[in-house]
C-alpha cells in the first residue's frame, strides 16, 4: 500500500515539473521590456543597426541595401538623405552643397553648375558689375545705349552725353579743331584747317 501512495506522489510531483508556472512562457525580450527590438536571440538591442533595425519591442528586421534605419523604422536612402541633409543629395550620400559640381541646399539633388555661374546654395549667375537690360542680360555697362554700373537698369544715354565707366556725362562739341597743345581753334586757316570734333567736356569748362 505503501508501495503504491508513494508511486502516486512521485507521479504528481513529474506532472508539476513538466507544466510550466504561470507566466514562464512570456519572451526573455518584450515590448514592455524593450525600447529597441528583439534580435533572433531574444535580445534587446537598440534597433538603430541596417541589419538590425526596429522600435518597440518588436523583432529586429534586416533593411535591404535601397534602405536605411531611421528611428527604428526602413527608409529609402535617398528620402533618408534628403531628410536630415543641409546641402544636397549625391544618391544617398549627403555633400555640402558649396561646390561646383555637387551644388545645392535642404536635402535637393546636387546639381553641377555652369562654366559662368557661381554656387551659393544653388547654382548662380555672378553678381553683374555692369547693367541689367531690358531682357534680364547683363552688359558691360560702357555703351550710349547700354549704360550703368553695380547691377542697375541700363539707361540709354541723352544727346550731348557719352557713357564712361557705367556713368552718362556731359560732352562738348567743339566749333573747330584742337591744337597740339590742346587749344581750339576755328579750323578755317591752312595751318589749322579741321571740322568740328566731339570730345568730353572738361571738369568746369563751358
Amino acid at each position: 500500500m505503501k508501495s503504491i501512495r508513494a508511486l502516486v506522489i512521485g507521479c504528481a510531483v513529474g506532472l508539476v515539473a513538466l507544466v510550466p508556472s504561470c507566466g514562464s512562457s512570456r519572451r526573455a525580450c518584450d515590448e514592455a521590456s524593450c525600447g529597441g527590438c528583439c534580435d533572433e536571440n531574444d535580445r534587446c538591442v537598440p534597433g538603430g543597426a541596417d541589419q538590425a533595425c526596429g522600435s518597440g519591442g518588436g523583432r529586429c528586421i534586416a533593411c535591404p541595401a535601397t534602405h536605411v534605419c531611421r528611428s527604428g523604422t526602413c527608409v529609402d536612402r535617398r528620402s533618408a538623405c534628403q531628410q536630415s541633409c543641409s546641402g544636397c543629395c549625391d544618391g544617398a550620400t549627403c555633400r555640402p552643397g558649396n561646390e561646383l559640381t555637387a551644388c545645392g541646399s535642404g536635402g535637393v539633388a546636387c546639381a553641377t553648375c555652369g562654366s559662368n555661374q557661381v554656387c551659393e546654395g544653388q547654382c548662380k549667375d555672378p553678381a553683374c558689375t555692369g547693367c541689367i537690360s531690358g531682357v534680364g542680360l547683363c552688359e558691360p555697362g560702357t555703351k550710349d545705349l547700354l549704360c550703368g554700373k553695380g547691377g542697375s537698369a541700363c539707361i540709354r544715354c541723352a544727346d550731348g552725353r557719352r557713357c564712361e565707366v557705367g556713368t552718362c556725362v556731359p560732352v562738348f562739341m567743339g566749333i573747330g579743331c584742337t591744337s597740339a597743345d590742346g587749344g581750339c581753334l576755328q579750323g578755317e586757316s591752312a595751318a589749322a584747317c579741321g571740322r568740328p570734333r566731339r570730345y568730353e567736356k572738361p571738369p568746369g569748362g563751358t
